[in-house]
């Protein structure tokens, strides 16, 4: 295979986006983010949520939405009433520029 080739399958692979959501443990916020990805046909590849005392922390992960749709969920995440914090990060694959 040419180093061209393995450039151009390189580019193709996208990155993981990771999501960590802090906000009060209200049962209704989880139904609600799914539903973000729900509405577009999409499963977060990765979800842990956990409630710890008073703080619900939801660590999802995906690598179905470019940096745009990214930055759209997180700001829809943020205008959830129990939200507190959203944190955002993307995780790059071995050998993806």
């Amino acid at each position: 295979m040419s180093s061209c080739a393995v450039a151009a399958s390189r580019s193709d692979v996208r990155p993981t986006l990771c999501f960590s959501i802090i906000a009060d443990p209200d049962p209704g916020l989880m139904s609600r983010i799914m539903g973000l990805f729900a509405k577009r046909a999409l499963l977060p590849s990765y979800w842990c949520s956990r409630v710890d005392g008073h703080e619900l922390t939801i660590d999802l992960q995906t690598r179905e939405l470019d940096p745009d749709a990214a930055r759209y969920f997180a700001a829809c995440f943020r205008q959830f009433p129990a939200v507190h914090t959203v944190l955002t990060s993307e995780k790059r694959h071995r050998g993806n520029p």
